[in-house]
């Protein structure tokens, strides 16, 4: 959850060109006036342009209409009003999440600026392309406009422009986890913005590095920028920026195990629910009641999450009725009343499924967009490129007569540069589509994992029917079909919180001890110091070892058997490790020794690609215990989502 709130948050932090804080009704009413009677085109069109820019935050839609009015009515002669209206044109659709048409709208903007030479207009085009790439994900591109930007700024000794731009720079380290990166640029946007007393951009600068500092465990550190920001706010009476500083100290503070410290927070935040939208206020409610829970104080938790039902359910807010539901049967299991703990169970499930359709859609369409962007921008390069030689082809024309060396020189430059570029071009989606090939070749290799367990467990169910009564059976059956959905579920993904492991690790060992008729005791210890909705691990990464443990350790030996797992924090590395008392490894036979289990197989493959993709390497270590017994241990780089 907090990962989601931290995206949400530099989306707010460095939407700078995108977005502007909310105008008052009064001042909206005196420019819808002043249009309605303006004569003059050129004086209209500019007020049209306000009350567009003047819409951005409250109402987009609103203020494209204004936009392409003011465009409709702009002087012929005035190139740099045209521009002007294109680039807030892409600025509402930005705002909207619209990105090809931003796109579409600052290539033309783009266009008619640099035709004019206005170097200002250009940095500004720029400071928008590097947000919408920075929306699309593609941190690359978003970090060489945002160079570019910073160039002209500079030349232009635009202060606010270049602050502007460390900030932006701040967003696209944070979403990369280039904590040191973030802190520098992150400082420097902090004194650009203390030398223009721009405290609204200070206070955000402020908060933003708390959160970088959160990520980096320096509490003293978070405590000091977010009050520093808070204070600000205060200041300013932006009782929506506090709402938002206490919302993050509520988080903070639940994270640090101090709930009844965040749950005042939390409780401040929401009393600001006239500066909150209704999605947020809601988000807030059910942070509460998840937080009521934790304090044991089930009875507020359930009033609190079923407030937030109750108004979610009819705007149609699925992400919060899921959340809701979730709180809700989980309090009404606490209490005792199972009959409405399984009603809110069904309806819970029944809605995270379509999620997870609508989620599957929202993917397909985010890549339909990242293509249709990819395509436009190289039509256009290609297009740029077709008028460079062209203009280049008119320039020989003009001197061939009197040049006719000096044009065969230019031609063969010409193709040169055109096979230059070709093979540029080829090298380049070469090169991607060998990172592409190899990433479905790591998807389908953690796929692999799936067939192979429901194989063993499916023979495991024709021995168990075989031997038990139907009825036993019946019961095994059931329990391992739950134990499959939630396979697939976490098989979509590289890394599962460990809490969803654990729950996995559970079943699944219940089930073996339903199979081994209890012949073994197992226990899973988990570090106090670790979170387990936030710490991050691969799933099925223990289970090959664990059934190597009860098929060729524990089930061949005649006394009571052990199965000890652990989750350990050391340093920055989450240690894991699995330890039987059975036969060992040097107690094996040799057809046993001979033998290569395809999990283990499957698993140090896995682990390979997983290494190849990280400077921090994850490795595991298998060994005989005396006088009996094997152990496996496994040192993986702590990985957490935020």
């Amino acid at each position: 959850m907090f990962h989601l709130f931290r995206l949400l948050l530099i989306v707010y932090l460095c939407s700078l060109s995108f977005s502007s804080s909310a105008q008052p009704q009064a001042y909206l009413d005196s420019l819808e006036h002043l249009a309605s009677i303006e004569k003059d085109a050129y004086t209209k069109s500019k007020i049209l342009k306000d009350l567009a820019y003047a819409y951005i935050y409250s109402n987009p839609k609103k203020g494209v209409a204004h936009a392409k009015e003011s465009l409709s009515i702009v002087p012929k002669d005035s190139l740099i009003a045209y521009a002007g209206v294109y680039n807030l044109l892409a600025s509402l659709h930005g705002a909207q999440g619209y990105t090809q048409e931003a796109l579409s709208y600052l290539d033309t903007a783009l266009t008619i600026f640099t035709k004019i030479d206005d170097t200002k207009g250009i940095a500004k085009v720029y400071s928008n392309k590097a947000n919408v790439y920075r929306l699309l994900s593609e941190y690359d591109s978003a970090a060489q406009y945002v160079y570019k930007g910073m160039v002209l700024n500079e030349q232009l000794k635009d202060t606010l422009g270049v602050a502007q731009n460390y900030t932006t720079l701040v967003s696209i380290a944070i979403v990369q986890n280039d904590n040191e990166k973030a802190l520098e640029y992150g400082y420097k946007s902090v004194e650009l913005y203390k030398q223009l007393n721009e405290l609204s951009a200070l206070a955000i600068n402020y908060f933003n590095l708390g959160i970088i500092y959160e990520d980096l465990s320096a509490i003293d550190s978070v405590t000091y920028y977010t009050e520093l920001a808070l204070d600000i706010f205060k200041q300013q009476n932006d009782e929506a920026s506090c709402a938002m500083v206490y919302d993050q100290l509520g988080r903070f503070y639940r994270k640090q195990k101090q709930l009844e410290i965040a749950s005042i927070y939390l409780e401040k935040a929401i009393g600001l629910k006239q500066h909150l939208s209704i999605q947020k206020y809601l988000k807030l409610h059910l942070n509460l009641a998840a937080l009521q829970f934790q304090l044991k104080n089930y009875t507020y938790s359930l009033e609190l999450a079923q407030e937030a039902l109750k108004q979610a359910q009819p705007l149609n807010f699925k992400k919060v009725v899921h959340d809701a539901l979730e709180i809700i049967y989980s309090c009404y299991g606490v209490l005792g009343n199972f009959e409405k703990a399984f009603y809110y169970q069904e309806e819970f499930i029944l809605l995270k499924d379509s999620i997870l359709n609508e989620n599957k859609q929202e993917q397909i369409k985010n890549l339909e967009i990242k293509y249709e962007t990819k395509k436009k921008e190289q039509e256009n390069q290609l297009l740029a490129q077709e008028n460079q030689l062209l203009e280049k082809e008119r320039d020989i024309e003009k001197l061939k007569a009197a040049k006719n060396l000096q044009f065969t020189y230019g031609a063969l430059i010409g193709l040169l540069l055109v096979i230059l570029i070709a093979y540029l071009i080829l090298r380049d989606n070469k090169t991607k589509a060998l990172q592409q090939t190899t990433q479905i070749k790591h998807q389908l290799l953690r796929n692999q994992m799936n067939p192979h367990f429901i194989f063993n467990s499916l023979n495991a169910i024709q021995s168990f029917v075989y031997k038990n009564e139907p009825r036993a059976a019946g019961k095994y059956l059931s329990s391992f079909a739950k134990l499959v959905r939630a396979i697939l579920e976490n098989s979509r993904d590289e890394y599962i919180t460990l809490h969803k492991e654990i729950q996995w690790l559970e079943n699944y060992l219940k089930l073996q001890l339903l199979r081994f008729d209890n012949k073994f005791d197992y226990h899973i210890d988990i570090d106090d110091e670790l979170d387990m909705d936030s710490t991050l691990i691969p799933p099925m990464l223990t289970q090959p070892f664990i059934e190597n443990a009860l098929e060729h350790g524990l089930s061949q030996i005649d006394y009571q058997g052990q199965l000890d797992i652990k989750f350990h924090l050391t340093t920055d590395l989450l240690e894991v490790k699995v330890e039987d008392n059975g036969i060992g490894i040097n107690s094996k036979t040799d057809t046993q020794k001979d033998h290569v289990s395809l999990a283990t197989v499957i698993t140090k493959e896995r682990l390979d690609f997983l290494n190849k993709k990280s400077s921090l390497q994850i490795n595991f270590n298998i060994e005989q215990l005396s006088p009996k017994g094997t152990v496996v241990t496994f040192r993986i780089p702590l990985k957490q989502n935020f």
